[in-house]
């Protein structure tokens, strides 16, 4: 789980104006690998899409160690049934009689639809998820809406620990996020606490990717913070070919395939 931290991005004022201090460069690392299991290792992770269509990738080789770094819930009676929370929308189910080798299914499922699945192994991930864009895009506009409902206190910060479930599903959507709040903040005006909350989660995300943005000097909100990363995005297209962007600064090459 991600919890709301943003050492070079101060956030501190009201609901809607917010200062942020930071330093100017790209600093790209190796994107991080997945991490963990059930009943809580200290580096616990959820599953997120990203992993999914990572791991489909494996095709027939998917093995049940493959999942061993995502927590799960066991819901088999019988059979060995786990269940993988990825967002409101999507959930991974995985069962089999035994807990080696390959499992019998690997279903990434449609939550509001339990009949409306695919194994991942053998059909296309990428499809599926973009049969349900819609469905995804309203609920990440949901969660949004709830992260910056009325808070006791005027800290960022404090709105995101409040709701920290709905703030890691909007993480878990990953490049689906990113898509979203990118043409949020292109339409202009984001100028207020949701679009402070949409920069904060746009960073979490590329961080995790090993993509970090820090700039020189203040910005007041998350409109401030998307230009900044619009321009470097566009310094960036004059050094690198957009191969070579899509590998190192993945969420840059995101936002570049929308300009």
């Amino acid at each position: 789980m991600l919890d709301y931290k943003k050492p070079a991005f101060w956030l501190a004022a009201t609901a809607v104006i917010i200062s942020i201090a930071v330093a100017v460069c790209f600093l790209t690392n190796p994107k991080n690998e997945p991490s963990n299991l059930n009943n809580s290792p200290a580096n616990e992770s959820s599953l997120t899409l990203d992993d999914v269509v990572t791991l489909s990738q494996k095709g027939k080789n998917l093995t049940w160690e493959d999942f061993e770094q995502f927590t799960y819930k066991d819901t088999g009676s019988g059979l060995y049934i786990r269940v993988y929370d990825i967002n409101s929308q999507f959930s991974l189910w995985i069962g089999d009689g035994k807990l080696k080798g390959s499992p019998m299914y690997i279903h990434l499922t449609d939550n509001t639809d339990p009949a409306d699945y695919i194994d991942i192994r053998t059909e296309d991930v990428e499809s599926f998820i973009r049969k349900h864009e819609n469905d995804i895009y309203d609920d990440i506009s949901d969660l949004l809406n709830i992260i910056s409902s009325p808070s006791f206190s005027s800290a960022t910060g404090d709105y995101i620990r409040e709701h920290q479930s709905e703030y890691d599903k909007l993480l878990s959507y990953g490049e689906y996020t990113l898509h979203y709040c990118f043409k949020e903040f292109l339409m202009d005006n984001q100028t207020d606490l949701r679009g402070h909350i949409m920069a904060i989660a746009c960073q979490d995300i590329m961080e995790e990717w090993g993509e970090i943005l820090t700039i020189d000097g203040f910005v007041e909100n998350g409109q401030d913070w998307f230009e900044a990363f619009q321009e470097n995005a566009k310094s960036l297209q004059t050094k690198y070919t957009l191969e070579e962007i899509e590998e190192l600064y993945p969420g840059t090459w995101i936002l570049l395939k929308i300009l």
